[in-house]
């Protein structure tokens, strides 16, 4: 979430060992956590979603070079995109936002189908005031099926004002405000 993390709350079909790490993340109680994770690291040496929720642990307790050696070693098995997303945001929490911007484009080459990376990727190129970078990127989303995503429509109908293009930046800004009318400002 752009707004900060938010830790999943226990689902019914969870292994017990899962729900109840995922329920000491979720109350904050991040040295218990890590506890439990490196029993279930040693106990499920080769799993990718051990790994990945021991990460999730370690960057709940802001251990980000924790975190980031935990995903490493779950992307050696697989590297699905909720696990690129977390690496990507300890990279940026531990200082270092280039790492995540090439992580995210080494993820988009695999998998350049995937909207909420695209617009990931254009939100980072837009803090740099990269617009006409941003304008591809979410035009590919857009083409994909997000344009009924707000967010990316706010930021679409920015790059095109500062790429010059206002009556594009209007159709933009109305079609994010017919979604959700907080977003972008009346007039």
């Amino acid at each position: 979430r752009p707004s900060g993390w938010v830790a999943l709350s226990a689902a019914p079909n969870l292994p017990d060992k899962t729900a109840g790490l995922r329920r000491l993340i979720g109350q904050g109680r991040t040295r218990e956590a890590r506890r439990q994770a490196g029993r279930l690291m040693r106990q499920f040496e080769g799993s990718s979603d051990i790994a990945a929720l021991s990460g999730d642990a370690a960057l709940a307790a802001r251990d980000y070079e924790g975190a980031l050696d935990l995903y490493r070693k779950a992307a050696r098995v697989r590297r699905p995109w909720p696990l690129t997303r977390k690496a990507a945001a300890a990279y940026r929490d531990f200082g270092d936002p280039v790492a995540a911007d090439v992580l995210l484009a080494r993820h988009l080459v695999g998998e350049p189908r995937n909207t909420e990376a695209l617009l990931l990727y254009a939100e980072r190129a837009g803090r740099s005031e990269d617009w006409l970078r941003v304008a591809v990127l979410l035009d590919t989303a857009i083409t994909l099926g997000a344009g009924n995503d707000p967010r990316l429509l706010k930021l679409r109908g920015i790059a095109a004002r500062r790429l010059g293009k206002e009556a594009e930046a209007r159709r933009f800004e109305s079609m994010a405000w017919d979604l959700h009318p907080r977003l972008v400002p009346q007039g």
